[in-house]
């Protein structure tokens, strides 16, 4: 199966589509977890590209079902998890090229907090409060 329009949104990030697609077609009238060729669904696409909001917005509104494995035998919080871990062991310049840092994995830096918030959601736990003053 190639990649459906909820893919695709996930992919890119693209809220208001996701949001869109629900509106026009409740949750229960198409697979929330339908799979491509790799087995990856639109979870795994937001996993993949770090896109914590959408991920959250998968699993707790959509529903997306985060114990599905992909033809690899790995769930959307495996990916996760290993980008953190591979993180950690090589630094955060070995993984994530594009960026400009020294060192090891900065948990301060946009890339690596999204991966941290996006494992959070998959596992389930709740978003921690934050410690901001009301003015």
């Amino acid at each position: 199966m190639r990649n459906t329009a909820l893919m695709v949104a996930a992919d890119h990030q693209r809220e208001d589509m996701l949001e869109t697609l629900l509106q026009k077609k409740p949750v229960n009238s198409f697979n929330i977890n339908a799979r491509n060729k790799a087995g990856k669904t639109a979870l795994f696409v937001a996993t993949e590209k770090s896109h914590e909001r959408v991920v959250e917005w998968l699993f707790i509104y959509a529903k997306a079902d985060p114990g599905i494995k992909d033809n690899e035998g790995k769930l959307a919080l495996d990916i996760a998890r290993g980008v953190l871990e591979k993180c950690d062991q090589l630094g955060f310049d070995s993984v994530f090229p594009s960026y400009v840092t020294k060192g090891m994995c900065s948990y301060y830096d946009p890339m690596t907090k999204s991966y941290m918030e996006t494992v959070r959601v998959l596992e389930g736990r709740p978003k921690p409060p934050t410690h901001e003053r009301e003015i």
